[in-house]
């Protein structure tokens, strides 16, 4: 999502939620956008920290994030996850069931 999606989304909200086409609206835009931004940082994880693994040998499906944008899927276990933080160079992750939509859409 773009900061532009986000704040479209946000006029959206607050036209919605308030009535009103200006007046009133602007710190509801602004709640709006701050806990979008506090939701998509929060899924993010540091290199440092390590994830849960439900148990030695099974497996999670992780997105690694690197300084220069680019992102890699893997599916990696306790083991696999040690011995990939001696070489690589990736800053954050994040694990891909939290980037996936919940199926609690409206419909």
């Amino acid at each position: 999502m773009t900061q532009q999606q986000i704040e479209q989304a946000a006029l959206e909200y607050a036209a919605n939620v308030s009535g009103l086409d200006y007046i009133g609206e602007v710190e509801c835009e602004k709640a709006f956008m701050a806990g979008a931004k506090w939701c998509i940082d929060s899924l993010w994880h540091d290199k440092d920290e390590n994830p849960k693994f439900k148990g030695k040998v099974e497996k999670e499906g992780l997105l690694l994030l690197y300084s220069f944008g680019q992102c890699v899927f893997l599916y990696l276990d306790k083991d696999e996850w040690e011995h990939l933080l001696s070489y690589a160079t990736f800053v954050k992750w994040a694990y891909i069931d939290d980037l996936l939509p919940q199926g609690k859409e409206e419909e």
